[in-house]
């Protein structure tokens, strides 16, 4: 399923109808929710240079995502204390697991973007602890309804994931 979801975060990435949504806010990395099917949804987030999210979980879901714009660097939980730095550029992505617990962090100094897919839907992210990996929170994802865009044509990627 994991490798599906990146071809879906890939598709979504090549349509380029999420464009005019990325949005930047100093305060806090903002995430809008672009689509939402039965068995998948779609989230664009925005990175200003030094943003992060901590180190997390996805609440059991399974999760791929791909960076459309910069560079973001992620940080894979291999053992309390261990984790395992990767640079990604546009293009580049990753799965997850439902057990993985991970950090993503804009290292940079332009701002980033990036389509990230959940299996099932997000509803809870767990934040950890980087030296013991010990749970500290679990946190409720807000719910936001997804956008719905007219515009994009009957046959385009975007149109045919919807119905996945």
């Amino acid at each position: 399923m994991t490798e599906e979801l990146l071809h879906v975060a890939r598709d979504v990435a090549r349509s380029t109808a999420w464009l005019g949504q990325i949005r930047y806010d100093a305060v806090r990395r903002p995430a809008t929710r672009l689509w939402a099917t039965d068995r998948f949804e779609v989230w664009l987030l925005g990175w200003l240079p030094g943003q992060s999210v901590e180190l997390h979980d996805h609440g059991g879901s399974a999760a791929a995502f791909t960076v459309v714009r910069g560079s973001l660097v992620e940080l894979t939980a291999v053992g309390p204390g261990s984790l395992v730095e990767r640079q990604l550029d546009p293009g580049e992505g990753r799965v997850l697991a439902t057990d993985a617990v991970h950090d993503v962090l804009n290292m940079s100094m332009t701002p980033a973007a990036s389509i990230h897919v959940y299996s099932p839907a997000l509803t809870t992210m767990g934040f950890y602890d980087t030296s013991t990996l010990a749970l500290t929170r679990v946190e409720p994802v807000e719910e936001e309804a997804p956008i719905r865009d007219d515009r994009t044509p009957v046959g385009s990627p975007v149109r045919s994931l919807v119905r996945l």
